[in-house]
């Protein structure tokens, strides 16, 4: 349901039903959650929960508020957020604001709970996700870049991550289209364990026009 308050106020509410299949069983002196059991097709849940409001206070900012869904550049890094849903949510509890610095570059500003009291009985146990996302359209001879810092913050395993990473991508006239992106690791966790780590993506494709499927390779 979509709701349209205004020109600039807009309230969104999602409910998903998990459905994992029949005739599937398990060995419940194996399992320590009997709810891990219920194979049914009843679980509906809240998905996506949100108001977006545009032009804050007259300015170029927009607030996303609630559950939503984050996807940034190929999915890389930003796209599965909680995880008790399996596969059928994605989702993150937080606050996204953008600044539209000009028509073609915007700055996201994000505070998300990743995972929220993942341990029972614990008051200290959230993953929060944080950090700024910055994307361009209009960069010299490279088309689309992305540049963001991220800090990820498990209070359960006292382990807090910084993230920098890089994006760029662009899509020719000719066909050709690619994709370049890396990113670094540092952080600690408890006993004084360092977290270094990095990861990059490459991809390029050709997309043939003159064929009526327009495939690409």
């Amino acid at each position: 349901a979509t709701v349209k308050a205004t020109d600039d106020v807009t309230a969104v509410v999602q409910l998903t039903d998990q459905t994992y299949g029949e005739g599937v069983s398990y060995d419940s002196s194996k399992l320590s959650n009997d709810s891990a059991m219920d194979n049914n097709s009843n679980k509906v849940f809240l998905d996506n929960a949100y108001i977006n409001v545009r032009n804050m206070f007259d300015m170029p900012v927009d607030m996303t508020f609630g559950r939503q869904n984050l996807i940034y550049g190929s999915g890389f890094v930003v796209l599965d957020g909680q995880s008790q849903f399996a596969s059928t949510s994605i989702y993150f509890d937080g606050v996204k604001l953008r600044w539209h610095a000009t028509d073609k570059t915007s700055l996201d500003l994000l505070y998300m709970k990743d995972q929220e009291n993942s341990v029972k009985n614990s008051d200290d146990d959230d993953i929060t996700l944080s950090g700024a996302y910055l994307t361009s359209k209009q960069c010299p001879f490279i088309g689309k870049s992305e540049l963001y810092v991220l800090n990820r913050n498990d209070e359960g395993l006292k382990k807090d991550i910084w993230m920098y990473g890089m994006r760029l991508s662009d899509k020719l006239a000719n066909g050709f289209d690619y994709s370049v992106e890396g990113a670094l690791q540092r952080g600690d966790a408890k006993l004084n364990q360092s977290q270094d780590a990095y990861g990059y993506k490459l991809d390029a494709g050709y997309t043939f026009k003159d064929v009526s499927m327009t495939p690409r390779l």
